[in-house]
């Protein structure tokens, strides 16, 4: 949050050994406090974003209780209260970006359900009302995650794992590089790290 001049962190659990919690922590470069509040129901594997234009976190999708049900809920968060925005689709493991130049949040990728492939490959944009699907081909539907260049104006996608072909055979991994521009994906190198999610 570059006003607050904090880093924000949300919940984030493994069900199976972890209690569930619901909150918000910020780090001001010496130390962590937790912020009040109540925020969205406790869930992992859900990704969020500071939407520097808004000056809010955007968080969305995710699974959430025990029977680890697959959400596509948005909520935001002004530093104030957490507001429940929309409902999309039921996703988890999504790649969230902010592209502050266009002020969209940009969603890739995840196990959209009820699951019909083995890892989305849809590209939608969050504009602070509605998501708007952008884009259906890309990169390799994967787990991975991405980041804005600033410099650039692009986000920038590295890497990540898919779904294995079969039972019994490894996942892939991925060592590629892929943009961002707004209006489609670009492959630009399959050269860098090595593999990984």
């Amino acid at each position: 949050d570059e006003r607050w001049r904090r880093v924000l962190l949300l919940d984030g659990y493994y069900p199976a050994i972890q209690p569930e919690f619901s909150e918000v922590w910020s780090w001001d470069g010496k130390q962590w406090e937790r912020v009040p509040g109540v925020g969205p129901p406790a869930r992992y594997v859900s990704a969020a974003v500071y939407d520097s234009r808004r000056h809010r976190v955007v968080l969305f999708g995710g699974r959430v209780g025990k029977k680890e049900e697959i959400k596509g809920d948005t909520w935001e968060w002004d530093r104030t209260q957490w507001r429940h925005i929309a409902d999309a689709g039921p996703r988890d493991h999504p790649a969230l970006a902010y592209d502050a130049t266009r002020g969209k949040t940009v969603l890739f990728g995840g196990g959209k359900f009820p699951r019909i492939s083995p890892w989305a490959t849809d590209t939608w944009e969050w504009d602070g009302k509605r998501w708007i699907q952008v884009a259906t081909e890309g990169p390799v539907g994967r787990v991975t995650a991405m980041v804005y260049d600033s410099k650039r104006q692009q986000v920038v996608l590295f890497g990540g794992v898919g779904e294995a072909p079969s039972r019994g055979q490894p996942q892939p991994h991925f060592n590629d590089t892929w943009i961002w521009n707004g209006k489609q994906w670009r492959k630009v190198s399959s050269e860098g790290p090595p593999a990984r999610a």
